[in-house]
């Protein structure tokens, strides 16, 4: 949280200060590198996961990488319900 004010994009699997980032109207890239593990081992609160999720949902370093390059750029087109205020 001493740096959230100074970051533009947050990268996160599972936690939930992806809601502060939400509640800030800031981008998130969700990455779920590890998605059959973790839903074989903990599961998800939601089925499917990815329809709660206020951002990109990527699933390997190459995707978060691309995502990451977009939403710094702006590249991004966000969803209008996100964008409420």
């Amino acid at each position: 949280y001493d740096v959230f004010n100074m970051t533009n994009v947050l990268i996160s699997d599972y936690s939930s200060i992806s809601t502060d980032f939400i509640l800030a109207h800031k981008p998130i890239i969700y990455l779920f590198s590890d998605f059959d593990e973790y839903a074989d081992s903990r599961g998800y609160s939601f089925e499917p996961i990815q329809d709660v999720c206020c951002g990109d949902v990527v699933y390997s370093w190459d995707e978060m990488k691309e995502s990451l390059e977009k939403n710094l750029n702006n590249e991004i087109v966000r969803d209008e319900l996100y964008e409420m205020k």
